[in-house]
C-alpha cells in the first residue's frame, strides 16, 4: 500500500529548492545558445566548432544519467543532488575560466555530466514520497523550474555576451549554483532527522546489481509504453522547436530576437500547465491527459504551419508548451511507477531515450530542410505527436480496465 502523501510545509520547500536547482541545470543547458558567434571569434574557431560547447554538455548529460540513476537507487537522493549542484558550481567557474577552447568545452561536459545528478534523481525522490495519484501535480511544480530554467538560460546568454561578456554568465551560474546547493544541502540535514533509513544494500557486486536492477526494468511490461512515447515524443517536439526560430525567420522576413519570442511562449505555455496541473489531473483520466496533452501539441502546429503573420506564432507555440508539458509530465509520472526498487535507475533511462529522441528527431529533420525546407517537419511532427497521445492512451486505458 502506497505510503500517504505527504504535503507539508517542510515536502514543500524540499520540491521547491528542488526546483531551484533544476532551474540551474536548465539555464546552464541554453545558456551557450546566443554564445555561439562570440565563442567562434574568441577562440578563432568555426561555428560548427563552437557548437560542442552545446554537445559536450548534452553528450555528458545522456551518459552520466546511467550513472546517477542506479547510484540514487544506493544512497541518499536529496544528498546526491545536493552534491551534484556543488559540483555544477566548480564546473561552471572552469567554464568562465577558460584559457582555451579544449578546456571550455572539457568544462562544459563536466558540468552536464554533474547536472545529470539533479532532474532525474529529483523526480526520483518526489516520488518515493508521494503516491502515485497525487504524484504528477508535485512533478508539474518541480518541473517548473526546469521550463524557467530552460527560458532564462537563453536570456541570461543573450543579456551576458550584450553587456559583461560571455564569461559572466558562467559566474552567474556558479552563483546560482552554490546558492540553491548550499540549500539543499540545509534541507537534507533537515530531511535527514525524519526521514526513515534506507534498507540495507543488498550484498554482492555493485555492478551485478545494477545488471540486475536493468534486466528487472526492461523486462516490466510497464517499461516499454513509457519509453517508446517519450522517444517519439522527443523526436517530434524537438525536431520542429530546433529549427522555429529559422522557420519564422524565413517564412515572414523578421529578426531572430523576435523569431525567438515565439519559443519564450512554449516556455510560458508549460509554466501554465504547471499551475493547472492539480485541476487538470482532478478532471481527467491518466489517458485523456495524454489525448489532451498531444492534441494541443497537434492542432498547435498545424496552426503554426497555417499562421499568415508572425505574431500569432506566439499564442500558437504557448498552446504547444501547455500540451507538450502536460504530455511529457503524464508520460513521466508513469515512468515513476514502473518499479519500485530501481526507481532512479528507470527514470535515468526514461531521461535518456528522450535525448536520444530528440537527437534523432533533430537529425533527421536536418535532413529534411536541406532537401525539401521547414514546414513538411511541422506537419509530419504534428502527425506524430498525436500517435504518440493515442498509442500511449490506448495502452493506459487497456491496463486501467484489465486492473479493474
Amino acid at each position: 500500500m502506497s505510503p500517504p502523501a505527504k504535503t507539508d510545509i517542510d515536502l514543500n520547500r524540499a520540491v521547491l529548492i528542488l526546483a531551484g536547482a533544476a532551474f540551474a541545470s536548465a539555464a546552464s543547458f541554453r545558456v551557450c545558445d546566443p554564445f555561439l558567434p562570440i565563442l567562434a571569434s574568441s577562440f578563432d574557431v568555426s561555428i560548427s566548432s563552437a557548437a560542442r560547447v552545446i554537445t559536450a554538455f548534452v553528450v555528458a548529460y545522456s551518459v552520466f544519467q546511467l550513472v546517477f540513476g542506479p547510484l540514487g537507487d544506493r544512497v541518499d537522493r536529496y544528498h546526491l543532488v545536493a552534491y551534484s549542484t556543488l559540483a555544477c558550481t566548480l564546473g561552471s567557474i572552469a567554464c568562465g575560466l577558460s584559457p582555451s577552447y579544449g578546456w571550455l568545452v572539457a568544462s562544459r561536459a563536466l558540468t552536464g555530466a554533474f547536472s545529470a545528478g539533479i532532474i532525474a534523481v529529483g523526480v526520483a525522490w518526489i516520488s518515493d514520497r508521494v503516491p502515485l495519484s497525487q504524484r504528477q501535480p508535485m512533478l508539474a511544480r518541480f518541473i517548473s523550474g526546469q521550463i524557467m530554467g530552460m527560458v532564462a538560460g537563453q536570456v541570461m546568454g543573450g543579456l551576458f555576451v550584450d553587456t559583461l561578456g560571455w564569461r559572466w554568465a558562467f559566474a552567474a551560474l556558479a552563483l546560482i549554483y552554490l546558492a540553491f546547493g548550499w540549500l539543499l544541502l540545509r534541507q537534507a540535514k533537515i530531511i535527514g532527522t525524519t526521514a526513515s533509513p534506507r534498507p540495507p544494500a543488498l550484498p554482492g557486486s555493485p555492478f551485478f546489481s545494477v545488471a540486475r536492477d536493468l534486466f528487472a526494468v526492461v523486462q516490466s511490461p510497464k517499461a516499454w509504453p513509457v519509453f517508446a512515447a517519450i522517444c517519439f515524443e522527443g523526436m517530434a517536439v524537438f525536431s520542429v522547436l530546433a529549427f522555429l526560430p529559422l522557420y519564422l525567420h524565413t517564412q515572414f522576413d523578421i529578426s531572430m530576437t523576435k523569431a525567438s519570442l515565439a519559443l519564450m511562449a512554449y516556455g510560458a505555455g508549460g509554466l501554465v500547465y504547471s499551475s493547472n496541473a492539480r485541476r487538470l489531473i482532478s478532471h481527467f483520466s491518466v489517458g485523456n491527459l495524454a489525448l489532451l496533452g498531444s492534441g494541443s501539441v497537434a492542432i498547435s502546429l498545424i496552426l503554426l504551419y497555417l499562421v499568415p503573420v508572425w505574431f500569432l506564432a506566439i499564442p500558437v507555440m504557448a498552446g504547444a508548451g501547455f500540451g507538450m508539458y502536460l504530455l511529457h509530465s503524464t508520460i513521466l509520472t508513469r515512468a515513476t511507477a514502473i518499479t519500485e526498487t530501481a526507481r532512479g535507475l528507470a527514470i535515468s533511462l526514461t531521461v535518456s531515450i528522450f535525448f536520444v529522441g530528440q537527437s534523432v528527431g533533430i537529425y533527421a529533420a536536418s535532413r529534411v530542410v536541406e532537401k525539401i525546407g521547414i514546414p513538411p517537419i511541422i506537419l509530419a511532427a504534428s502527425l506524430l505527436i498525436m500517435l504518440v497521445g493515442i498509442g500511449f492512451s490506448t495502452v493506459i486505458k487497456k491496463r486501467q480496465a484489465a486492473a479493474a
